[in-house]
């Protein structure tokens, strides 16, 4: 599988790297070379930068042919400005939130705690496994559950009932933010809330989120929470997300 070989090659690279002590390193992407959308490879790229933590390198570098024509698109998916809300970082990306390497994931799910309504919940449920479902169930009375990762080590995930409307989501956030935070978690990574099947706007979406991490700043005293990612799966609605978080 193509994705798997990229990913493989891209990981061996920065931990030869990293073992050599470089402070920089840098990629090639051949976009005329490639038989698949370069934006979706760049993306591929981006989701293992991420995942890696390194002792010594700082800096990654991707190396483009300016004139092609997917280069721009390519440019687009690094082109990640964080910004901060109090003593917040906050990161607005497209990827996939359940590679990401962080201490918490926020998922929807149905009111069963099943983890099997809708695209994300299913991908946790398949990608942590049952153990996910199970701890979910151990708490029947509560509206939000936090669980471990499963098969996702080092991740705890925070599963909450969808939202009945689109004013539910900024106290949503704000719940999993507190919940985070009261696990000690450094960071945590947000979906795209109730964009998918429930088909909220992601600009109305995005200033509620906005919302919920001004409240979170403002009421909490001391948090351990530095980082927080929100991740966007549908690149169209990436700019809407931008500009309503990150202004």
């Amino acid at each position: 599988m193509l994705q798997t070989a990229i990913c493989k090659s891209v990981k061996l690279a920065l931990e030869q790297g990293d073992k050599e002590m470089y402070n920089s390193i840098a990629f090639t992407l051949p976009l005329d070379k490639l038989n698949y959308p370069a934006e979706k490879v760049a993306r591929w790229l981006q989701d293992e930068f991420r995942r890696f933590r390194p002792f010594y390198l700082k800096t990654v570098n991707l190396v483009l042919d300016p004139n092609h024509k997917d280069a721009q698109k390519c440019r687009d998916v690094f082109s990640i400005t964080p910004c901060e809300i109090g003593n917040v970082v906050v990161s607005v990306f497209c990827g996939d939130i359940t590679t990401l390497k962080c201490g918490a994931i926020v998922n929807s799910t149905d009111g069963n705690f099943q983890l099997s309504t809708g695209d994300l919940s299913q991908t946790i449920y398949d990608k942590g496994g049952q153990l996910l479902k199970t701890e979910a169930a151990a708490n029947p009375s509560a509206h939000m559950r936090m669980t471990s990762g499963g098969n996702m080590a080092d991740i705890q995930s925070i599963h909450h009932i969808h939202s009945s409307s689109l004013g539910d989501v900024r106290n949503l956030v704000l719940k999993a933010l507190n919940a985070a935070n009261e696990e000690k978690n450094k960071s945590i990574a947000i979906p795209a809330i109730g964009t998918g099947n429930l088909h909220y706007d992601p600009a109305k979406v995005a200033q509620a989120i906005r919302g919920a991490l001004e409240d979170f700043v403002k009421n909490t005293e001391f948090s351990a929470l530095k980082e927080v990612y929100i991740v966007i799966f549908q690149p169209e609605m990436l700019a809407a997300f931008q500009q309503n978080i990150c202004y």
